[in-house]
This record gives C-alpha cells, structure tokens and sequence, in this order.
C-alpha cells in the first residue's frame, strides 16, 4: 500500500498545469471524489490496524501535496492569463 501512495505521490510530482485545460483534468484526476487521492483513502481498511498511523501521515501529505500544486497551477495561469479560473 505505502508503494502505491509513493506512486501516487511521483504522480502529482511530475503533472504539470500549463493551462485551463491542464489544470480541470489534474482536479479532476486527483482531487475529485473519484479522484486518485479519494480513492487511496477508500483503501484505508485494508491498512493494518498498527500501520494505519503511518500510512494515514502519508496520504495527508500526498493529499496536502495535491491541493497546493492545484492552488499554485490555479494562481501561476490566473497572473499569466489575467483570467479568473473556478472552482
């Protein structure tokens, strides 16, 4: 299971947001509720009781680590683009 956070975590590392489009389909696959960041939560009860501590760490920062590459994509095209962008 940690393999597939750590993956999961390259994943996000390397996605890049150049525009609008980029930025919808990044929400979409990792933020969204069928998204892969949901998704690894729903595995949880599969975790063993003793490594759920851990492994609950490391999907909070692959998550966090979502989110703040969403904002900072959001923000980099809404001063290159001078558009706003929801949500």
């Amino acid at each position: 299971m940690i393999d597939k956070v750590k993956q999961l975590k390259k994943e996000i590392e390397s996605a890049e947001i150049s525009d609008p489009e980029s930025l919808e389909e990044f929400r979409l696959a990792y933020l969204s509720r069928k998204g892969a960041v949901q998704s690894m939560f729903g595995l949880m009860g599969s975790v063993p009781k003793e490594d759920r501590a851990e492994m609950g760490r490391w999907m909070n920062q692959v998550k966090n680590l979502a989110e703040e590459n969403y904002r900072s994509g959001k923000e980099a095209l809404e001063k290159t683009e001078n558009v706003n962008i929801s949500p």
